[in-house]
């Protein structure tokens, strides 16, 4: 950047956005490292990189789980609408850092108060770390926020069978 101007990167933004979607995870990483972690572009990517999730090695795991933290250490928010920390802590959920996803998911409540799809995902990371207890009462506090919310209905139905089994056992 400091041998070009900033147009020559946007000129390469604007051509790249139309083709987030043909990107590999890769690529995408190379972009992101390129615009000094911009947490616009990485939202933009987002869907494109969710898709590329199933066959990704552990090395590329822990590459995405770098860059995430590399995102969030340059992001300042200023009360945009997306709501970036969401977004982190789900692709941590989806690269299974649980632990990790959930301090992204906190700073999301932080940032935006409550919100029902917030409170389920927290609820799925407690589950996959075995706190039931906390998994159950995030899916209680989501149907509060949401009585219609079905995935977070079933969840729970689970969740208590399966406390309620392990409580029987011990």
């Amino acid at each position: 950047m400091v041998q070009n101007s900033p147009d020559d990167f946007y000129t390469l933004k604007k051509a790249l956005e139309k083709h987030y979607e043909t990107l590999s995870i890769e690529q995408i990483l190379s972009y992101l490292r390129l615009s000094g972690w911009d947490a616009a572009i990485f939202l933009d990517c987002f869907p494109t990189i969710i898709n590329h999730l199933e066959d990704i090695s552990s090395s590329m795991q822990e590459e995405l789980f770098w860059a995430v933290q590399h995102i969030w250490d340059i992001y300042y928010p200023i009360g945009e609408q997306s709501d970036l920390a969401f977004y982190l802590g789900m692709l941590l959920y989806s690269i299974e850092y649980f632990p990790e996803a959930l301090e992204y998911l906190q700073h999301s409540r932080q940032l935006y108060g409550d919100d029902p799809n917030t409170m389920y995902n927290m609820g799925m990371c407690y589950y996959r770390l075995r706190q039931l207890d906390r998994a159950i009462e995030c899916m209680t506090q989501t149907l509060e926020q949401n009585p219609e919310f079905e995935p977070a209905k079933a969840m729970r139905i689970k969740l208590k069978a399966e406390a309620n089994r392990i409580h029987r056992t011990t």
